[in-house]
């Protein structure tokens, strides 16, 4: 039993992935006591927004949210703002709309967008060269956090709202590496 538990602090993302993925092949096999998932010490998975069509990719702690989906889809003024944004078809028509002419806002709108993790099967068209998180994170993607948040910060409601956010972020500005050996 001893052998089951799992310390993330003293292993690395993918030999924790690697040393579950053995507990299952024991389990499978028969020889040892089944732990259910919600009880096994694994890290969580981190994730990225990625424009398949465009490759480009959003990255949450440029925005001062969590690489978790739910530390960045439950944030404000944050990176779901800017993802509405480039998905926006028909920006500044009304009330209520960001208030910026950059041509970014609307950029992704009809294009098949992706919330990949880290822990994601390889690609879905079925080539194995990877998952898309990976990718994007290792330069088959471009980085487009700086000018959505360039966009979002020339309309005055959004910049006095989302200063602070992002001023005090623990996550800092997403510049340092994020791996999944890391």
């Amino acid at each position: 039993m001893q052998d089951l538990l799992i310390t993330a602090s003293r292993m690395s993302r993918v030999s924790v992935y690697h040393r579950y993925l053995q507990l299952v092949k024991k389990v499978a096999f028969g020889g040892v006591q089944v732990i259910p998932a919600g009880k096994l010490n694994i890290m969580g998975q981190y994730y990225v927004i990625i424009n398949l069509d465009k490759q480009e990719y959003l990255h949450p702690h440029k925005f001062g949210d969590g690489l978790k989906l739910m530390e960045f889809g439950c944030s404000s003024y944050g990176i779901m703002a800017g993802l509405a944004i480039l998905l926006s078809d028909g920006n500044g028509r009304g009330g209520g709309d960001l208030q910026s002419n950059n041509p970014i806002i609307g950029s992704w709108a009809r294009n098949r967008i992706i919330v990949a993790g880290d822990y994601a099967n390889v690609e879905p068209d079925g080539c194995d060269t990877g998952n898309l998180h990976h990718r994007a994170m290792h330069g088959d993607c471009t980085d487009i956090s700086d000018d959505v948040l360039a966009a979002l910060r020339d309309d005055r409601y959004f910049r006095v709202r989302s200063k602070r956010k992002i001023d005090q972020s623990p996550y800092g500005d997403g510049e340092e590496e994020c791996t999944v050996d890391g």
